[in-house]
């Protein structure tokens, strides 16, 4: 778990990483909702969740998205190669997920199963509909990989 000052720092960092990114979900558990009063005024875009049921249903609940290979990784072109490579990160985030709910990690996991939970919550949305809600464009040299389950939960 982190601090209150640990998650304040991360939600400021991945902000500044990703300043494209205009909604940022904060479990409203623990110090969330601390941090979440104390941000606002600084972060735009804090938005509360309540968590829906434990970690491994909430994984349940997702994981035909990725069993039907609609969840996609990043990619880039190898300069050499033109292989398409994934990015640096995604293996480890892979190696998680396949590794879940025995891996000594499960943060990427918890942040993909809430990502997927909101995505599907705004799919049926009229913003999502009508093209008001999408991230931003992808550059024209990433190519996304499917996540392919394997073994676990994923």
């Amino acid at each position: 778990r982190m601090s209150f000052k640990g998650t304040k720092e991360a939600i400021t960092t991945m902000s500044a990483k990703h300043p494209t990114a205009f909604r940022k979900y904060v479990e409203d558990k623990a110090n969330g909702t601390a941090v979440i009063d104390d941000m606002h005024d600084n972060i735009a875009g804090l938005i509360a969740v309540e968590p829906e049921g434990g970690k491994i249903a909430r994984a349940n609940a997702v994981s035909g998205e990725v069993e039907a290979h609609n969840v996609y990784l990043p990619a880039t072109k190898h300069p050499e190669t033109g292989a398409w490579v994934p990015l640096p990160w995604v293996h480890d985030f892979v190696e998680q997920h396949a590794a879940f709910p025995a891996g000594k990690y499960d943060d990427d996991v918890d942040a993909c199963t809430q990502a997927l939970a909101q995505i599907r919550k705004l799919s049926g949305s009229a913003d999502f509909q009508s093209g008001v809600v999408q991230g931003p464009a992808r550059p024209a040299e990433f190519m996304p990989i499917p996540m392919v389950p394997r073994r676990g939960v994923f």
